[in-house]
């Protein structure tokens, strides 16, 4: 699950993803810390843990995930 968060003290905008576990346990709060400026943007709750980017670099690995489907490898073109 993504959610995106506006961080208030450099308006920074990220990405938090959810990494949930395969069994279910107990929740706990996570502290959610801007990637720029490392200050607390928000808290959450998971029994896993989370992911944090901002958005201009989740965007960009996005962009890099899509051109690695496009590559043609040696064995392809031979």
């Amino acid at each position: 699950m993504e959610n995106y968060v506006l961080c208030k003290c450099c308006n920074t905008e990220s990405i938090v993803i959810e990494n949930k576990l395969f069994f279910p346990e107990e929740k706990k709060a996570d502290n959610i810390i801007c990637p720029l400026c490392k200050t607390k943007i928000t808290t959450l709750y998971t029994d896993g843990w989370f992911f944090v980017q901002t958005k201009e670099d989740y965007i960009f690995e996005q962009t890099i995930e899509e051109q690695k489907k496009t590559i043609k490898y040696v064995e392809e073109l031979v």
